[in-house]
């Protein structure tokens, strides 16, 4: 059920659908659906909004061990991430390579 609510009067009224006609004018508000409601203006996703898909990528400060989990998570073989003798800065650079070039 679609409820709409008008501004200057109070006036609620309900439809079993979406009333176009009211979504359009200025003075109605869709107060409850079935649907979340929208938004006046839709901004585009970031590029970093995009990228949320897969693993958050840990920040610099962070730990060794987040960077080895994040680069195990991004396709470096374990055995290579978890190597005593890869340093947190060679982990950054790989995965950095990694999300820069997807065919990797």
């Amino acid at each position: 059920m679609y409820r709409y609510t008008n501004r200057n009067t109070n006036q609620v009224v309900e439809f079993p659908q979406a009333n176009a006609r009211l979504d359009r004018l200025s003075n109605w508000e869709r107060t409850g659906s079935a649907e979340p409601k929208r938004a006046a203006k839709q901004e585009e996703p970031s590029r970093d909004t995009a990228q949320d898909s897969g693993p958050k990528r840990p920040s610099t400060g962070d730990p060794k061990d987040a960077w080895v989990e994040y680069a195990i998570t991004t396709g470096m073989p374990e055995a290579e991430a978890r190597d005593k003798d890869t340093t947190k800065a060679q982990l950054i650079e790989r995965t950095a390579q990694v999300n820069a070039d997807p065919e990797k």
